[in-house]
C-alpha cells in the first residue's frame, strides 16, 4: 500500500476513534451527574442523562449489556418522577388557576399539555421546563412552576392586547402588506400570496414612516406569528372581514401544504381549535 493509502487509513481511524471517544465521554459527563447526591430524584437530572446514554455507542466500548441494563432502569425512574411531577404541577396549576377565575383543561398527552384559555401550556419534564403557546406558536417558556406558568401567561396576554390593533386598523394595515407582497412578486390585485408573506411587510407598516430613511432593515423588528393569528382570530370574531369595498379571504391549507409549519399560520377559531392556512387576497366586496 502506497504513502497516501495509509495517510487514508490513518484518518479513518482517527475519526472512529475519536466517534467512540466522543460517545465515552458523553457517557461519563451523564454517568457523574447521575452519581451526585439526590441525582436519581430529580427529573432534569435523570432526563437529559438518559438520552445521552441512549446516543452513546457503548457497545463498541465492550459496555452494551451494563449500559442497557442502566438505560431500563432509569426510563422506569424517568416515568415514576414524571408522573410525580404531572400531578403536581397539574393540580397546582387547576388550583391557581381556579383562584384567578381561569381553568386549567387537559389537552393533550404526547407532550402533555394543558389549556388555561386561549394560551397552551406544554410540559417538558426532561428540561423542566413550561412552554406557552398561542395559536401553536410558542410565546414563553418559564421554569416548571405552577405560579411561574400564570403569572406569565398574564404577561403574555397583556403584551398580546398592548400590541395588538383595532381590527379595522389591522385591517387596512394587513391591505397595505398585501399589495407590498404583490408588488414584490410581479402579481396583480386579487392574487393569492402566502399568508406567512405579509409578516415582513407588516414588520416594516408597524415601523413609523419617519423611521424608515435611517430604518436598518436587518434590525428591524419582526412581526410575530403568534400576532398576526391573533390579529386574524380578532377580525374574524368582530366581524371586521370586508372594508372599504374589499374582501379579505384566506386560503386554507391542505394535505402536503401543512408539512413544513413555518410556510403556513395556525389561526384559532375557539381556545382548543382551529385551521392552518396557507395563502391570502383581497377581493372586491
Amino acid at each position: 500500500m502506497g504513502e497516501a493509502g495509509t495517510r487514508e487509513r490513518v484518518e479513518e481511524l482517527k475519526k472512529a476513534l475519536k466517534a467512540r471517544l466522543r460517545d465515552g465521554d458523553k457517557a461519563r459527563k451523564a454517568l457523574e451527574e447521575l452519581g451526585k447526591p439526590g441525582a436519581l430524584e430529580k427529573l432534569d437530572v435523570v432526563g437529559p442523562a438518559l438520552g445521552a446514554l441512549r446516543e452513546a455507542d457503548l457497545a463498541a466500548l465492550g459496555l452494551g449489556d451494563p449500559a442497557g441494563a442502566l438505560v431500563g432502569a432509569l426510563v422506569d425512574v424517568r416515568g415514576q418522577l414524571e408522573a410525580r411531577a404531572r400531578m403536581k404541577v397539574l393540580g397546582e396549576l387547576t388550583r391557581l388557576a381556579e383562584a384567578e377565575g381561569l381553568s386549567a383543561q387537559r389537552v393533550g398527552d404526547a407532550p402533555p399539555a394543558v389549556l388555561v384559555a386561549p394560551l397552551v401550556v406544554e410540559l417538558d419534564f426532561d428540561r423542566g421546563l413550561a412552554v406557552l403557546t398561542y395559536a401553536r406558536e410558542p410565546v414563553a417558556e418559564v421554569p416548571l412552576d405552577a405560579a411561574a406558568i400564570l403569572k406569565a401567561r398574564g404577561e403574555v396576554m397583556a403584551a398580546i392586547l398592548e400590541a395588538a390593533a383595532p381590527s379595522e386598523v389591522f385591517f387596512e394595515r394587513l391591505v397595505g402588506a398585501y399589495r407590498l407582497a404583490l408588488a414584490a412578486g410581479g402579481g396583480q390585485a386579487g392574487d393569492r400570496v402566502d399568508l406567512v408573506d405579509l409578516l415582513a411587510p407588516l414588520a416594516l407598516l408597524q415601523t413609523p414612516r419617519e423611521g424608515w430613511r435611517k430604518a436598518d432593515l436587518s434590525k428591524l423588528e419582526p412581526f410575530p406569528r403568534h400576532l398576526l393569528a391573533y390579529q386574524l382570530q380578532r377580525m374574524r370574531r368582530e366581524g371586521v372581514l370586508e372594508r372599504g369595498g374589499l374582501r379579505l379571504e384566506l386560503g386554507t391549507a391542505t394535505g402536503g401544504t401543512t408539512r413544513n409549519k413555518r410556510d403556513v399560520l395556525f389561526v384559532p377559531t375557539t381556545p382548543s381549535e382551529g385551521q392552518y392556512y396557507l395563502s391570502v387576497r383581497f377581493t372586491g366586496a
